[in-house]
C-alpha cells in the first residue's frame, strides 16, 4: 500500500518547514513538472489518487525506495508531502546530493510546455511561495533555484515558463516575507496549524519506521513520468496490479526498436484472439512473417552450424497484464537465442490482476490488522467467490485460444505447414509456468492432432517442461498424460516444482502458503482440488505416482524435480526456487531446462542470470571472484534499444572492367540492404556505376554529418580493395590501402586518409558499424599494410592488383586535390566506429557462387540475432560459420570497450563496461557470486 500522504495549504507548509528538524543541509531548490499526470488527468479523479499513483510508479515500476520528490504541488495550489525531507531526492543524475547536503526538490502536477497546461492561479502562487520559503529558511541566493532543464536536456519544468520572470516573482515573494509575515503569501501561523504540522511530523517519522524506508542513500535519477497518459488509480488498487499496468497510461510504451526485437518471438493474445490494440499488437501478417521469413532464416543459420532448428513454445503464468507478460521477454530473450533456441512466447494476458494477493487486498480493502489476524481458511472463504470467477474466466481464455478461430490455433496451423516441409531439420519444445500449464493443456493437443500431409510424419514434441504447474491433475490426465512417453507425440516431459515443506513455507501476500494451495482451496469449483504442482496432490494420485515414478519401484514415464535439489545434482536436473513465482527466473531451473532442450547434460551453455541477481551487481563487481561457476553466463544482456534513427548506406560494385569484374558484390549489397531494412533501417544504395568515388564519399559524409546522438548508422561495402602508392609519407610500408570505386580508372581511389577524415567526424553518442566485404578489410577504417594471396580455383579474390599506370593516375588525381593532411592515426581506444571485416589484414576476401564468402555467412546471423548479440559475439558466430582452417577469418576492429556493446546498439543506450572489461566478463563475475550464494 502507498504510505500516508498529507495535504497542506501553503500556510501549513510554511509551519511544517519551520517545525521540521532538518539534519540535511539544503543547498538548492530543484523545480520539476510531472508532464503526466497533467491537469486533465488530475481533475478526472480524487486528488490522492494521483499522489499515490506517483508513489507506486516510482517504487514499483522504477524500483526506487520512495516517491522521488519531497513535495508535490497540485493545480489547486495544495501541497502534498512526499519523500522524507532528510533524504536526497531522485531529481537529476549528478545533482541529487546525499544525506549530508543537497537539494530540496518539488514536482508541479501539470504539463507546462508551450500550448499545454497554464501555469497560473493558485498553483503558481503556491509554487512561488514554496520556493521563497525554502530560500528564506536556508538563506539561499535566488540562483539556488534550479530548473530541471538546467541539469538535463529535458524541457522540464516546462518550455512555457520564463525563468527570468519567474525569478523576479520569487524574489518579490521572498522579500515580502522578510519584511512582514502578515502581508506575505504566508498568513500568520496559528496554534492549530502548528499542532497540525507537529502531528504530521510525528506520523511521518512513525511511517518511515513502519515501512523501513532507509534514511540515507541516493536514488538513480530518471525522468519521473515517461508514459503517455494517466490510468485511473484508486487508493485500494493493489501494488502489483498497478505494477503490471504501470500507473500512468498502463506503463511505458514499447519503443519501435523493442517491438522490432519482440515481433519475431511474441504472439500477443487478448481473450483468446490476436491482440489488435494495447501496447503490442499481433496481426496475422506478423505470424506469417515469423513462419515465412524469420524461421527460414533461423533454419539456415542453424544448418550452417550443423544444428537443428529448435523452436520452443513458452506460456507464462495467468492473470498477467500485457505489460507484465511481454516486458520480461526483452531481458530473457538473449538467454534463449544465445543457446541456439528460437522461442515463441504466447502472451495471453486477460486484462485481470497479476496475483491473488491483489485480489485479497482489494477484497480486504487494505485492512492490514484484519488480514494479519485472519486464518488462511477465512481468507479462502472470503476470496473464493470472486476468485473462482476470475480463475474460471482465465481458464476459459486459455481454452478459447486453441479452439478454431483462436490465435493459438492459428499458430498451430502455421506450425503444421512448416513441419510438413522442414520436419527433418527441426525440433519442437514447450515450456509452461504456473497457469501456463493450463494454456499448454489446450494448445499442445490442438497442435499435435494436426495432420501435416505431404507424406510428413506426425508432429512431435521433443521436450515438454512445466514449472510449478497450476493446472488440475484432472486436466493434465485428460489432456496431456496420454500424449507423453517413448513412441508418443511428446517424447520427454519434466516437471519442476517445490516440495511440500517449501510450498507451505511460501507466502501469497497475507496467505501463509503458496499460490497453488490457494488455487486448490479457493479458486477451483471444488475445494480442495488436486493441483499438478502440489506434491501432496501428486502422491495421492496413483496414476501420477506411476507416471512420475514417485514410488521408486517402477521407472516413470516422465521426470519430476522437487526444489530444492541437492547441491551435487546433475546440471540438467537442478532446481532451487523457494517461491512459486520464481521458477521462470531461477538460475538452476532455467539452465536445467535449456540443457534438456539441447540434450546436453554436460559441457558449457550460456547461463541464465535472474533479475533478482541485479541486486548483487555492485557487491559482485567489488569483490574478488570466487571459484568458477558450473555455468559460464553471459546472461540477460541489456538490450540498449536505439533511441534515434537507423540509417544505412549499402554499396556493391561488380561492373569493373574485365578482367577485374566481380560477380557477387551487387548481390551482397542487396542482401545486406534487405536484412538491415528488416531491422528498421532506412537504406540508401550505390550500385555499380552509381558508386563513383565522389558519390561514395558524399554519401558517407552525409550519413555521418546528419547523425544525432542515439542514432545507429551502417556503411556496407562489397567490391575490390587494393593498395596504392603513399604520396604523403605517412605509411611505413609506402602504400595506402584503398577501396576501389567504379571510376577508379581515373585514379579516383578512396584511400585510408579519406576514410580517416570521415570517421573522426562521427558525433558522440552515434553508433557507426561497417561491414566490409573486400580485400584488406581487417582494419580498413584505420588501414594497415597487407600482402595479397593468390586466388584459389573457382573463386574470385576481391583484390585489385595495381599497375604502374593506375598508380600514375592515382598520383595525378591526388595532386589536383586540396584535402590537407590526413588526421593522425588513431589508437584502438579512440575509435568511434565498429568495423566488421571479411578477413584479417594479411588475408584476402573471396567471393564464390554469386556472393561474398563473408556476406553469405554474416547476413543470416544478422537477421536472426541483431540486438541480441554483442559485437564480439556476432564475430564469434560468423567465425564459427566459416569453420576451422578457413582461407579467410573475419575480423572486428573497434575500441576494446565496444566489443561488449550490442550489435547495432548506440553508445548512449549501453552501459559501457570499465576499461579492459566487457559485459561478458562482468556477468561472469556476477554468475560466480550467485553460484556461491546458492550453495
Amino acid at each position: 500500500m502507498p504510505k500516508p500522504f498529507h495535504e497542506l495549504s501553503l500556510e501549513d507548509f510554511s509551519d511544517l518547514v519551520d517545525n521540521f528538524s532538518f539534519t540535511r543541509k539544503i543547498e538548492s531548490v530543484h523545480m520539476h513538472h510531472t508532464w503526466r499526470p497533467n491537469h486533465a488527468n488530475f481533475a478526472s479523479r480524487p486528488p490522492i489518487n494521483s499522489i499515490e499513483g506517483m508513489f507506486i510508479h516510482h517504487t514499483q515500476v522504477n524500483g526506487w525506495s520512495d516517491i522521488a520528490q519531497h513535495i508535490t504541488i497540485d493545480p489547486r495550489g495544495m501541497i502534498w508531502t512526499g519523500r522524507d525531507w532528510n533524504r536526497s531526492p531522485a531529481s537529476a543524475t549528478g545533482f541529487n546530493g546525499n544525506t549530508g547536503s543537497g537539494p530540496f526538490m518539488f514536482e508541479m502536477i501539470g504539463d507546462f510546455d508551450e500550448g499545454k497546461d497554464p501555469f497560473d492561479g493558485e498553483q503558481k502562487r503556491a509554487v512561488i511561495g514554496v520556493v521563497a520559503k525554502i530560500l528564506r529558511r536556508f538563506n539561499l541566493p535566488i540562483e539556488a533555484l534550479r530548473f530541471h532543464n538546467q541539469m538535463s536536456s529535458k524541457t522540464c519544468p516546462g518550455s512555457a515558463i520564463d525563468r527570468a520572470n519567474f525569478l523576479d516573482e520569487v524574489i518579490a515573494a521572498r522579500d515580502a516575507e522578510s519584511s512582514t509575515r502578515s502581508t506575505s503569501p504566508f498568513a500568520a501561523s496559528t496554534t492549530e496549524r502548528s499542532l497540525k504540522s507537529l502531528g504530521i511530523i510525528a506520523k511521518w517519522e512513525a511511517n518511515s519506521r513502519a515501512t523501513d524506508i532507509p534514511a540515507s542513500g541516493d536514488e538513480p535519477a530518471e525522468d519521473l513520468m515517461n508514459a503517455d497518459d494517466v490510468d485511473v488509480v484508486t487508493s485500494n488498487t493493489s501494488p502489483s496490479a498497478l505494477r503490471s499496468r504501470s500507473i500512468f497510461g498502463a506503463g511505458p510504451d514499447f519503443t519501435p526498436e523493442e517491438k522490432q526485437i519482440l515481433r519475431p518471438h511474441v504472439i500477443n493474445l487478448r481473450l483468446g484472439v490476436f491482440s489488435d490494440g494495447g501496447k503490442f499488437e499481433t496481426t496475422l501478417a506478423d505470424v506469417q512473417k515469423i513462419f515465412n521469413d524469420n524461421l527460414p532464416a533461423e533454419l539456415a543459420l542453424r544448418q550452417s552450424e550443423g544444428q537443428p532448428l529448435r523452436i520452443l513454445f513458452y506460456a507464462h503464468g495467468g492473470l498477467v497484464s500485457e505489460e507484465q507478460g511481454i516486458r520480461p521477454i526483452l531481458r530473457r530473450l538473449p538467454f534463449w537465442r544465445q543457446n541456439g533456441i528460437y522461442p515463441i512466447f504466447f502472451c495471453w494476458e486477460t486484462g485481470l490482476r497479476e496475483t491473488f494477493q491483489d485480489l485479497l487486498q482489494s477484497l480486504i480493502g487494505g485492512q492490514r490488522g484484519f488480514i494479519s489476524d485472519t486464518s488462511d481458511a477465512i481468507l479462502e472463504a472470503v476470496a473464493g467467490p470472486a476468485g473462482r470467477q476470475i480463475w474460471g474466466q482465465m481458464k476459459r481464455v486459455a481454452e478459447l485460444a486453441s479452439l478454431p478461430g483462436g490465435g493459438a490455433r492459428t499458430v498451430a496451423e502455421f506450425v503444421r505447414d512448416f513441419w510438413a516441409t522442414h520436419h527433418a531439420e527441426m525440433e519442437l519444445h514447450a515450456l509452461g509456468h504456473s497457469a501456463g500449464a493450463i494454456f499448454h493443456s489446450n494448445f499442445l493437443p490442438a497442435l499435435l492432432e494436426m495432420k501435416p500431409g505431404s507424406g510428413a510424419p506426425a508432429i512431435q514434441l521433443k521436450t515438454f517442461h512445466l514449472l510449478a504447474p497450476a493446472c488440475t491433475t484432472a486436466l493434465f490426465e485428460s489432456k496431456l498424460i496420454k500424449l507423453i512417453g517413448a513412441g508418443k507425440p511428446i517424447e520427454k516431459h519434466t516437471m519442476y516444482t517445490m516440495n511440500k515443506d517449501l510450498e507451505k513455507a511460501d507466502k501469497a501476500g497475507p496467505y501463509q502458503k503458496s499460490l497453488l494451495y490457494f488455487v486448490s482451496r479457493a479458486f477451483e469449483t471444488k475445494q480442495p482440488t488436486p493441483i499438478l504442482g502440489l506434491e501432496e496432490s501428486l502422491r495421492e494420485d496413483a496414476t501420477l505416482v506411476r507416471f512420475y515414478g514417485l514410488s521408486r519401484t517402477v521407472p516413470g514415464q516422465a521426470k519430476i524435480l522437487f526444489s530444492e535439489t541437492p547441491a551435487n545434482a546433475p546440471l540438467d536436473s537442478s532446481t532451487r526456487s523457494h517461491t512459486h513465482g520464481d521458477f521462470d527466473n531461477e538460475v538452476f531451473t532455467m539452465n536445467s531446462v535449456v540443457r534438456r532442450v539441447l540434450n546436453k547434460s554436460g559441457g558449457s551453455i550460456v547461463g541464465f542470470v535472474d533479475e533478482s541477481s541485479r541486486n548483487e551487481v555492485t557487491r559482485a563487481l567489488n569483490e574478488t571472484a570466487p571459484a568458477p561457476a558450473p555455468e559460464r553466463s553471459v546472461g540477460t544482456l541489456v538490450l540498449g534499444a536505439v533511441a534515434g534513427n537507423r540509417r544505412a548506406l549499402c554499396i556493391g560494385i561488380d561492373a569493373y572492367p574485365a578482367p577485374q569484374a566481380l560477380a557477387g558484390c551487387v548481390n551482397d549489397s542487396r542482401d545486406w540492404s534487405s536484412a538491415l531494412q528488416s531491422l528498421g533501417f532506412t537504406v540508401s544504395s550505390l550500385i555499380n556505376e552509381q558508386a563513383t568515388r565522389a558519390a561514395m564519399l558524399s554519401a558517407m559524409q552525409q550519413l555521418i554529418s546528419t547523425a544525432s546522438p542515439g542514432d545507429s548508422i551502417v556503411i556496407q561495402y562489397a567490391g575490390h580493395g587494393t593498395k596504392v602508392k603513399d604520396l604523403d609519407g605517412d605509411e611505413v610500408d609506402g602504400t595506402d590501402e584503398a577501396l576501389v570505386p567504379f571510376d577508379f580508372g581515373t585514379g579516383s581511389f578512396l584511400i585510408d586518409d579519406d576514410i580517416r577524415r570521415i570517421m573522426v567526424a562521427i558525433p558522440r553518442g552515434v553508433s557507426l558499424t561497417c561491414f566490409m566485404d573486400c580485400c584488406h578489410s581487417g582494419t580498413n577504417t584505420r588501414m594497415f599494410g597487407v600482402t595479397p594471396e593468390t586466388d584459389p580455383q573457382g573463386s574470385r579474390a576481391r583484390f585489385l592488383q595495381m599497375t604502374p599506370e593506375w598508380n600514375e593516375a592515382h598520383a595525378a588525381f591526388r595532386s589536383q586535390m586540396r584535402a590537407g593532411p590526413a588526421p593522425a592515426r588513431r589508437a584502438p581506444d579512440s575509435m568511434r566506429e565498429i568495423n566488421f571485416a571479411a578477413c584479417l589484414p594479411e588475408q584476402v576476401a573471396y567471393e564464390s557462387a554469386g556472393s561474398g564468402d563473408f556476406t553469405r555467412r554474416a547476413v543470416p546471423i544478422l537477421r536472426a540475432s541483431a540486438s541480441l548479440l554483442t559485437n564480439a559475439a556476432f564475430l564469434d558466430k560468423v567465425m564459427g560459420a566459416f569453420g576451422t582452417g578457413a582461407r579467410q577469418q573475419p575480423n572486428l576492429d573497434c575500441a576494446p570497450v565496444a566489443s561488449g556493446y550490442l550489435l547495432l546498439g548506440t553508445p548512449s543506450a549501453q552501459a559501457a563496461p570499465p576499461a579492459n572489461d566487457t559485459i561478458l566478463s562482468r556477468l561472469e563475475v556476477i554468475e560466480k557470486r550467485l553460484t556461491q550464494l546458492g550453495g
